[in-house]
């Protein structure tokens, strides 16, 4: 008698080198709606001053708030494919982002109501002095 083999065999190899996926886990979705909840007041923010500003700012503020935009669903998408490798490797992406985006907001703030940037931090250099 003898055995059939070509399913043992089509059996055996399905996923043997596929390696396990890892998904994200309580932390990770955390950090995913902390970054979503920042960038959505952030564009709250951003569409306040649409209405009162000059047209020259007022497509930056558009501009800016589309990347803004661009960046939720770009995590939201990580979040549904839920799998831990991707968002892990784009999370400091995702905050340098943020933090870019917060500068320029503030940076069109500053040239609507007149307000002197902050002086830069002092260097480390000046520090050690």
């Amino acid at each position: 008698m003898r055995r059939n083999d070509s399913n043992a065999s089509a059996c055996s190899t399905d996923g043997m080198y596929e390696p396990s996926r890892q998904v994200l886990d309580y932390r990770h979705i955390e950090q995913i709606n902390t970054i979503v909840f920042h960038l959505r007041e952030l564009s709250r923010l951003v569409t306040t001053q649409i209405g009162v500003i000059p047209n020259t700012v007022v497509g930056q503020l558009r501009s800016l708030n589309q990347r803004i935009m661009d960046n939720i669903e770009l995590i939201e998408g990580d979040m549904a494919r839920n799998e831990r490798a991707p968002f892990e490797a784009k999370l400091e992406y995702y905050h340098t982002e943020y933090q870019e985006m917060l500068v320029l907001y503030q940076e069109l703030m500053a040239i609507l109501y007149n307000i002197p940037p902050p002086p830069p931090p002092p260097s480390a250099e000046s520090q050690q002095e």
